[in-house]
């Protein structure tokens, strides 16, 4: 009898733990989903000019909402917002 007791409880525990995994896959597929809907006017190697400054430079990388851009040939690298940014040509 109680070996029956043992073996439901750790079905259920498993049982548990699968859906708490299933919904945490769910809530990542969403997160990403969500993220991918925002419109990126950028990508990297594009040619950008920093509208407030007037100096044009390379995008090395983007990190969610901050463009990475490399100024004067790679001796100056600085982050900015896509709305700090303007494509050169």
């Amino acid at each position: 009898m109680t070996d029956n007791l043992n073996q439901i409880n750790k079905n259920l525990g498993k049982r548990k733990h699968q859906k708490a995994s299933g919904l945490l896959a769910l809530l990542g597929v969403l997160g990403e989903s969500n993220h991918s809907n925002c419109l990126v006017r950028f990508k990297i190697g594009d040619h950008v000019r920093v509208k407030y400054r007037g100096q044009e430079g390379t995008i090395v990388d983007i990190n969610g909402k901050l463009i990475m851009v490399s100024l004067e040939d790679g001796k100056y690298v600085d982050s900015y917002d896509e709305s700090q940014l303007e494509k050169a040509w």
